[in-house]
């Protein structure tokens, strides 16, 4: 889930669904896995990112609430803990 970034580079405070997918990551893979076990062809991991997005889609609006307010805090960290982060997207030419 995690990527490696250069020594000293900040990423992006997380938004709504990546809170969501963080947090559900290990109950899709178990859903996955008990449908298609290890070493199966179609148990990848854009499965699993596909099981996460479906029951994302269909939360109640409470719980999508409930994500909504913890990435508003995430971001109030993120900001307080890096007040001159600026993010920086690459355009379609930029090599990493």
């Amino acid at each position: 889930e995690t990527k490696q970034r250069k020594p000293g580079k900040v990423g992006r405070a997380l938004n709504t669904f990546f809170l969501y997918r963080k947090a559900h990551m290990a109950r899709a893979m178990e859903l996955t896995h008990t449908q298609f076990p290890k070493g199966h062809p179609r148990r990848t991991m854009q499965m699993i990112l596909k099981v996460v997005a479906e029951s994302w889609r269909l939360e109640p609006r409470a719980v999508r609430d409930s994500f909504q307010k913890l990435a508003a805090i995430e971001t109030k960290n993120h900001q307080l803990a890096f007040p001159t982060y600026k993010y920086n997207p690459r355009t379609k030419g930029t090599k990493r």
